[in-house]
């Protein structure tokens, strides 16, 4: 019987750790539970691969994932340790975000006060002018005031596209209200009580505090909402890549690594704003084609083909997710 090799060092392994290198010595082909219960003891150990692994898992794509399948795993932190540190820094970066919001709404309200008690309303306008731009460099907004309020259950009686109609001055929260309560009793478009108990609330809140609120909690949803999506792009590659020889793990491994760089992404993003958060989801985009291509293997017109009709699909499940975390971000507001 030969001797087994190492396969991260080749050098031949004699009990449960190789002599050269110091890998373990087993075979991660095997079931998911087993894997699973694996990484998660592994995930909270000490590791100080991880400067060791930021280069290539930013500017090398697809390499820690194949190098991981083709077991080479000693010299780089494993994909769902990677995953868990970039969620870590994601979760306090949206958090300084959502703070900073906070911040520039309770600026706003306070000068809105005063300017109100000397009736300097042109001093209001131009304050909420600077603190929506000052906003939108995070990426974060107050809710548009035609939105159409449809995926809440209710909308005008001319249908689901309608707009809120509102007047200069009304606060969106009062509009929204009084919108859906309007579709309500007309009939039209059932909305269901829990949700105008919502609305009704957030009118009492006053439009800074409810827009504070929901955004804190939009933002507190976002790492969870990435996380869900995990499993489902690893279930699409494992749909179009069915004929190849690859597990469903390998698959996760994949989808691990690229929603840890999403989240180093959303986390930038939101930091930085505009230009440079247009820029860095076409980055992720072409991230993930280089990074199928060297890890499946398959030739150009293939992988395009394939990673379009995955992120097809992915986008299909991000919208659910994302109106699953929108309605969240209300109810928790």
């Amino acid at each position: 019987m030969s001797p087994q090799r190492c396969t991260n060092c080749h050098a031949e392994v004699v009990g449960r750790f190789c002599p050269q290198c110091g890998q373990r010595n087993r075979s991660y082909r095997e079931s998911f539970a087993k894997l699973a219960a694996e990484i998660l003891r592994e995930a909270f150990e000490v590791d100080g691969r991880i400067p060791r692994t930021l280069l290539p898992f930013f500017f090398r794509p697809g390499y820690l994932v194949e190098q991981y399948i083709a077991g080479r795993r000693v010299h780089y932190s494993s994909p769902l340790r990677v995953y868990l540190f970039t969620l870590v820094v994601g979760f306090f970066a949206l958090s300084f975000v959502a703070d900073r919001f906070a911040d520039s709404i309770a600026e706003l309200q306070i000068e809105t006060e005063a300017a109100s008690d000397s009736g300097d309303t042109v001093d209001i306008v131009a304050t909420e002018t600077e603190v929506t731009r000052a906003l939108a460099t995070d990426e974060t907004s107050t809710p548009a005031p035609a939105a159409d309020p449809a995926p809440l259950g209710g909308a005008p009686a001319n249908g689901p596209s309608a707009a809120v109609e509102r007047s200069q001055d009304e606060p969106w929260t009062r509009a929204v209200h009084r919108t859906l309560r309007q579709a309500h009793e007309r009939g039209d478009e059932p909305v269901p009580q829990i949700v105008l108990d919502k609305f009704a609330e957030l009118e009492r809140m006053g439009d800074e505090l409810a827009t504070q609120q929901i955004l804190r909690a939009l933002l507190d949803l976002a790492p969870k909402a990435v996380s869900a999506l995990v499993p489902v792009l690893a279930t699409l590659l494992l749909v179009v890549q069915v004929r190849r020889p690859f597990f469903f793990v390998e698959h996760l491994v994949f989808s691990l690594n690229l929603h840890a760089l999403a989240l180093v992404v959303l986390s930038v993003s939101a930091l930085i704003g505009p230009p440079v958060s247009e820029v860095l989801p076409w980055a992720l985009a072409i991230h993930m084609l280089l990074g199928m291509r060297r890890v499946y293997g398959q030739s150009w017109a293939i992988t395009l083909i394939k990673g379009g009709f995955v992120s097809f699909a992915y986008a299909a499940f991000a919208v659910w997710v994302l109106a699953a975390a929108t309605l969240g971000a209300l109810w928790f507001a």
